[in-house]
C-alpha cells in the first residue's frame, strides 16, 4: 500500500479533495479517532465533495462539522 512518507508527505496526514474517495475519508476519520457507518460514510463523502469543489484542500474543523452534519438524521 501506498503511504504518505512514500510521495513526501508526513505520518498521518491525508490531504482530501474533490477527488478523495470514501476509504480516505473514513482513514482520515479514523485517524481522528471516529469511526462512522456505511450510510453517515456516503453522506459525508457527498458533503465533504461539495465543499471540496470550492476549496483546494478540506481541513479538519471543516471535517468536524460535515461529520456533524452528516451524522444528524435527515
Amino acid at each position: 500500500a501506498l503511504r504518505a512518507e512514500d510521495v513526501g508527505g508526513r505520518g498521518g496526514s491525508i490531504v482530501l479533495g474533490k477527488l478523495s474517495g470514501t476509504h480516505a475519508l473514513r482513514d482520515r476519520l479514523e485517524i481522528g479517532g471516529v469511526t462512522i457507518g456505511a450510510m453517515v460514510s456516503k453522506r459525508l463523502a457527498l458533503l465533504m465533495k461539495g465543499l471540496a469543489s470550492n476549496l483546494p484542500v478540506v481541513y479538519g474543523s471543516a471535517l468536524a462539522a460535515l461529520h456533524a452534519i452528516a451524522s444528524s438524521p435527515c
